[in-house]
This record gives C-alpha cells, structure tokens and sequence, in this order.
C-alpha cells in the first residue's frame, strides 16, 4: 500500500476543530519542508516534526502535527 502524509496547522492545543490541512506529501520529510518553507514554522517546530510528527509549546500562534494514511490501490476496469 502507498502511504501518504498530511500536514495540518492547528491552534496550540492541537483541538480537532481547529485542524487545517495544509499539504499532503509521500515523506514526513517533504512535509516537513512545507510546514517551514510554506508555512513559516520555525526550525524547532520543523525538528519535533520530524521526530515526534507534531510541534508543541513553541510561544507561536500556530503548531503543526503529521498524520500518515495508508491510500489502497485503485484498480481502474476497462
């Protein structure tokens, strides 16, 4: 299966409400370049990205979280 990762920004609680999704990439890496060149996140929110797939307490208005989806193949008929 392919694997996709989304990239949302968020409030710094994280809410549900408050999710935005804002790229979808196939790396936690491309998402993490997006979250900095894209969006403005800062390289300590780019580095707990990478490590623990969100950002958190980082005295900004907004943090960030990754979440990967397995994506099934589509078989195409005719």
């Amino acid at each position: 299966m392919k694997e996709v990762y989304l990239l949302f920004r968020t409030d710094n609680w994280h809410s549900v409400n408050s999710k935005e999704l804002v790229f979808i990439g196939d790396s936690v890496d491309k998402c993490c370049w997006a979250a900095h060149w894209q969006e403005g996140a800062s390289n300590e929110q780019v580095k707990q990205l990478k490590w623990q797939n969100q950002s958190q307490c980082n005295n900004r208005e907004n943090e960030f979280e990754i979440e990967r989806w397995e994506v099934n193949k589509i078989n195409r008929c005719g």
